[in-house]
């Protein structure tokens, strides 16, 4: 299966026409510590080879990354007493 964490984080801002805020992005928080992202692509990789399809290590995993990331967006927000945008992309022409 494989896969790259920036690739995915990218599919997910583009499917919710955003980009999303946050200093430790989900390819970041892979980046400092791969293993889980690696074990979550080889329970896909088992249950393919198994003639399954089941992405739900990778979606727990992804999810945790990203509610990390927003927290943390949220924090530093209500300590700055910033309210944290998300900027859609601009429109095309």
């Amino acid at each position: 299966m494989g896969g790259h964490p920036a690739a995915s984080y990218m599919i997910l801002c583009c499917s919710i026409g955003a980009v999303l805020p946050g200093k430790r992005t989900i390819p970041d928080q892979i980046a400092e510590n791969k293993k889980p992202y690696y074990d979550a692509l080889e329970a896909a990789d088992e249950a393919l080879r198994n003639g399954q399809m089941d992405l739900t290590a990778l979606e727990q995993m992804l999810s945790a990354l990203l509610a990390t990331q927003l927290y943390a967006v949220h924090s530093d927000a209500t300590r700055g007493g910033v309210s944290p945008v998300v900027m859609p992309p601009e429109p095309s022409k």
